[in-house]
């Protein structure tokens, strides 16, 4: 299924929303399986945990037969759609794993004797069509489609209550009445419609951020695979970490939530060696974003949240020695950029398709997706490095292309290559190479990187290892 079928910028507001939340669906399927019918954990750690004969990383039936489900709305009327399901249902039986004893009744798989009383009332129906419920803000609409959706497998009136009042609590989330609390669960949480729904609700009902709704849905214990996965990142903080591993002298200016996330990140960051971490922190909660992976290892991000930089105290001073960076650039970061400039260092920023026009700096660093419709003005910056993917790099000054070749790479994920190429192009300018090295020296980077599973640039040690520098 293409999810995105446009470019992401051609999509509404709604659609990116829509997006985003099958992403975090997506990804809770994946960190709450290891802990689904294994008892109550008695941590719940901040990271992906291996499960046996399980993919790592890999997502249950929740998230295949909400892919099929919603893949069944492009039939015109609710009965068809819910035909349409079922066929591919049966299609895609090789695909499915994890499937409750409703699905497998449907199917003509086996179902246990233990399992036969809780057919067509399971939790199952509620799952894979909480997405639809977003589709229709209506209730008469929405109601319709997913009764008939639901009663495609699961025709226990209790199923189809609760997953009618689950699209209502999705529209009217003041009406969120938690009638019991997080210790009521002691046996855990069954796949019973009615106790998933209650359990839905007492989660909300004592989590004030994503890692709280992520620890209590975990810790209950019981049927827990949707939830979602977060890992360190961040364009500033990666490029950063890694340009400190080289052993150039690097500061980084940015800022943390006040909660558990912010803390982690703080003391991580003190943690490496040459950085000096000027991080803020703030109220509230810290950064999220959706990162999605392609078949080809391409990744796209989508932030979650605000932010909120521009609340920090901005007091710090440079010379011509410095070299002031904005990996992804925000207006707001004008004034700063300017003083920087006025202090004598050497400015880069990262471009954006919608910047102000008063932007004045000595290089700009960016991807060449990211600014498709952007026209470049070398008066105000006069060098602009793009990044191709797979056909290199580019360094422009409005009279000559010099095009520097990709490094051929095995791709397991490009998460953080573009801030392992700004790394490695900033380790070259601090240490007197020409742009063309700067360029050659990143694409090595980036190529480590993106042959590796993690958010986070490998360290300069790897490359070296690896190419000889």
């Amino acid at each position: 299924m293409e999810l995105l079928p446009k470019s992401w910028q051609e999509h509404d507001e709604f659609e990116k929303t829509l997006f985003k939340v099958f992403i975090s669906y997506a990804a809770g399927d994946a960190f709450g399986a290891f802990y689904e019918f294994s008892g109550k954990p008695h941590s719940v750690p901040n990271l992906l945990q291996a499960k046996e004969n399980w993919p790592y990383g890999g997502i249950s039936d929740d998230t295949m037969l909400t892919i099929l489900t919603l893949i069944s709305l492009k039939e015109p009327s609710p009965e068809l759609a819910s035909k349409r399901f079922i066929d591919l249902l049966r299609a895609n039986i090789s695909n499915l794993r994890g499937l409750g004893p409703t699905t497998r009744k449907v199917l003509g798989l086996e179902v246990k004797a233990h399992e036969i009383a809780s057919v067509g009332r399971t939790n199952g129906g509620m799952m894979r069509t909480c997405l639809v419920a977003f589709l229709f803000p209506e209730k008469y609409e929405r109601d319709l489609w997913l009764r008939e959706l639901i009663s495609a497998t699961h025709t226990g009136e209790e199923a189809i209550t609760c997953a009618l009042e689950l699209g209502d609590l999705i529209h009217n989330g003041a009406s969120l009445n938690a009638e019991r609390g997080l210790s009521s669960f002691s046996n855990g949480v069954s796949n019973s419609s009615e106790e998933t729904l209650a359990a839905v609700k007492t989660i909300l009902a004592n989590s004030k951020n994503l890692w709280e709704v992520l620890q209590n849905a975990c810790s209950l214990g019981g049927d827990t695979d949707t939830t979602a996965r977060e890992r360190p990142g961040g364009s500033a903080s990666n490029t950063a970490i890694a340009l400190a591993s080289t052993g150039v002298e690097t500061n980084l200016i940015s800022f943390v939530g006040d909660d558990l996330i912010g803390e982690k990140l703080v003391a991580n960051l003190k943690s490496v060696p040459a950085l000096k971490s000027h991080v803020a922190t703030l109220a509230g909660a810290s950064l999220h974003a959706v990162i999605t992976v392609d078949s080809s290892g391409e990744r796209t991000v989508f932030a979650l949240e605000e932010n909120r930089l521009s609340q920090i105290e901005f007091n710090f001073k440079f010379n011509s020695n410095d070299i002031l960076c904005f990996p992804v650039w925000r207006d707001f970061y004008l004034p700063w950029l300017n003083k920087g400039r006025v202090d004598g260092a050497f400015t880069v920023i990262g471009l954006t398709s919608s910047m102000s026009n008063q932007v004045e700096a000595d290089l700009a660093v960016a991807s060449e997706k990211d600014i498709a419709e952007l026209n470049l003005e070398f008066a105000r910056i006069p060098k602009v490095i793009l990044t191709k993917g797979a056909a290199g790099s580019v360094l422009l000054d409005g009279k000559s292309e010099i095009l520097t070749p990709a490094v051929p790479a095995q791709v397991k994920d490009a998460t953080g290559a573009g801030d392992s190429y700004l790394a490695g192009v900033l380790y070259a300018i601090a240490t007197g190479k020409e742009l063309t090295d700067a360029m050659e020296l990143g694409s090595k980077w980036a190529a480590v990187t993106v042959e590796t599973d993690s958010s986070i640039p490998p360290h300069w040690s790897e490359v070296c290892r690896r190419f000889g520098v």
